[in-house]
């Protein structure tokens, strides 16, 4: 530990050696001490040994801006006067409000089903972090994600979110930004949904028939086994909570497939109907092909 005025003063040469190599001492280790440099000078370094902390002295000369913490073992950048951990660390176990402080990457650690609602540890504005999901017993609240729904998180997704000075927001991830899933496995369907003259909108459990809870919208393919249908004959899907005469509703007057995006809602419901008996026909196929979360 050095420090120094970083003036020479004259003197015989031994004095003016001794100076000298003094102001060598501080240079080399940082001006370090347990109270800073008694001069000071902009953009000087101070390793402050109180608290483990490198310092540089900002433009004006009026402040320490804070740029390293050290320990023992470990060291963390500083960002908006905060250390930073860039490491990966685990949310305290079933956290539903996890604390984030410090912290710029952290991995879910739930031994059973857990909701994060919101973050806490004194966020500044602009604070931002990444979280992944080392578990599949994680859903994210919707007020949080960048859907607007809450998302069960998948082993291995991810999600980044950022604070604005009040809240804190999705604003990146692989899931839950309007990603699109596209089943690529004909295996992975819906088949058992709809039936040849059900007239009535039923219900379509998307958690059950191939499609993530938390989905925004659903790509479906619908098919009918006949080679006539009546002009009347029509197949209608839309979300739980549309209103009025099948408003914004899918419908097919030929035995074709069509292809469309159906909107699903809050409770990842969306339904179904054949407004009449198919003509010379016997099944109505319908197939998840992907989905938006």
């Amino acid at each position: 530990m050095a420090q120094h005025d970083y003036d020479i003063a004259n003197g015989s040469g031994a004095s003016v050696r001794s100076d000298i190599n003094n102001t060598l001492d501080a240079i080399v280790s940082l001006n370090s001490g347990v109270t800073e440099p008694a001069v000071k000078f902009a953009y000087m370094p101070w390793f402050d040994t109180s608290t483990g902390i490198l310092k540089i002295r900002n433009a004006a000369n009026s402040a320490w801006i804070s740029v390293m913490l050290f320990t023992a073992s470990e060291q963390y950048p500083y960002s908006r006067n905060v250390p930073q951990d860039i490491e990966e660390v685990a949310f305290a176990s079933n956290a539903t409000t996890p604390d984030v402080s410090g912290g710029i990457r952290f991995a879910t650690n739930n031994s059973v089903p857990v909701t994060i609602t919101n973050f806490v540890g004194s966020p500044q504005a602009g604070w931002r972090f990444t979280m992944r999901a080392a578990d599949a017993n994680t859903t994210v609240s919707g007020s949080l994600t960048g859907s607007g729904r809450a998302i069960p998180m998948l082993s291995g997704e991810y999600m980044v979110f950022q604070y604005d000075g009040s809240s804190w927001s999705q604003v990146g991830g692989n899931v839950g930004m309007g990603t699109r899933y596209v089943h690529v496995d004909p295996a992975v369907n819906i088949v058992s949904w709809i039936a040849n003259g059900q007239t009535a909108f039923t219900d379509v459990g998307t958690s059950l028939y191939g499609v993530r809870k938390g989905a925004q919208r659903v790509h479906i393919a619908i098919h009918a086994d006949t080679v006539t249908l009546a002009a009347t004959v029509q197949c209608r899907i839309k979300g739980s909570a549309d209103t009025g005469n099948d408003t914004s509703v899918l419908y097919i007057a030929t035995p074709a497939d069509i292809r469309t995006f159906v909107r699903v809602d809050d409770d990842a419901i969306f339904q179904a109907r054949v407004t009449s008996a198919l003509a010379g026909g016997t099944n109505f196929d319908a197939a998840t092909l992907g989905y938006l979360i």
